[in-house]
């Protein structure tokens, strides 16, 4: 893997001066740099080529890619199952966790899926997007996001206004990519006081995605973040207080969220549903829970 300095992802973002502009079509970019942060994870690094100011992307905002798929094992077919989508260009979206408007450039954390004996042909975009060459080009849109955070403690979800002085992040692998701008700009603001309580659930402690930057945030008062790995792990980690061996429950929910004002849960759908019906059973309101 690649030496990585992630004090730039600890580091406060510069904000752009104008507002972020959603465009009609997607505009080209071009493939800077790819660096390997886990064994599955890379970071990927996009420069704007367009010849417009860059207006960057808000906090919860995305990119959308148009890319050709990775290459399939059988016509017709994606992962043993039928397949319809396009056979030149897909369309994923990826969330950005740095912005550098200065230089254009936008950074993101991507899980690359290999084909594997369950999934024979592994991730359509993920794959290609490991394998496309530095310094081509691809197409994108940015979009926006259900989650927005604007001002101090308010956060918007949909048509939703939720006004909160501590609030939980529950993560599922790289749905961290969605709350680490907004943790970054919380803790880099000094007007802002949110508290944030981050769960980021994992398979392993080498796929904890940015693990050295989260670690680097120094906001012990408001920021509080825990690493809930399923192997068994070494004491040495356990005596951290930052990583908990074993699977998101009851306990663990109880003990680090269950006071919190709101909480946000972004992962894979079965994850989100896990996660939302223990904190209903916990007798937590529902409208104080938003999966994503």
């Amino acid at each position: 893997m690649n030496n990585i300095d992630y004090a730039i992802y600890s580091s406060k973002e510069i904000q752009s001066s104008t507002q972020a502009i959603y465009t009609d079509g997607p505009c080209n970019f071009t493939i800077v740099d790819r660096k390997y942060i886990t064994p599955t994870v890379f970071i990927l690094i996009l420069k704007d080529n367009n010849n417009t100011p860059f207006t960057g992307v808000e906090l919860g905002g995305h990119l959308r890619f148009f890319i050709p798929p990775a290459p399939r094992s059988v016509e017709n077919q994606w992962n043993g199952a039928n397949d319809i989508e396009s056979r030149e260009l897909i369309k994923r979206v990826y969330t950005p966790i740095f912005v550098d408007p200065q230089n254009k450039l936008l950074h993101f954390a991507i899980r690359v899926y290999e084909p594997c004996e369950e999934f024979c042909d592994g991730g359509k975009c993920s794959r290609s997007l490991a394998n496309l060459p530095l310094n081509s080009e691809v197409s994108c849109q940015v979009v926006p996001g259900k989650l927005h955070y604007k001002t101090p403690s308010q956060f918007a979800f949909q048509s939703s206004i939720f006004t909160v002085k501590k609030v939980a992040f529950i993560a599922g692998g790289t749905g961290i990519t969605l709350f680490y701008r907004i943790i970054s700009n919380i803790i880099h603001n000094p007007s802002d006081n949110t508290e944030i309580i981050l769960l980021f659930s994992v398979r392993n402690i080498d796929e904890i995605i940015l693990h050295q930057a989260l670690e680097q945030f120094d906001s012990p008062l408001l920021f509080k973040k825990y690493f809930i790995t399923k192997p068994a792990v070494t004491a040495d980690y356990i005596n951290s207080g930052t990583i908990v061996s074993g699977f998101i429950n009851k306990e663990i929910l109880t003990t680090k969220v269950k006071d919190c004002c709101h909480t946000f849960i972004c992962g894979p759908k079965p994850f989100n549903k896990y996660i939302h019906e223990l904190l209903i059973e916990l007798g937590v309101a529902n409208d104080r829970i938003t999966p994503i």
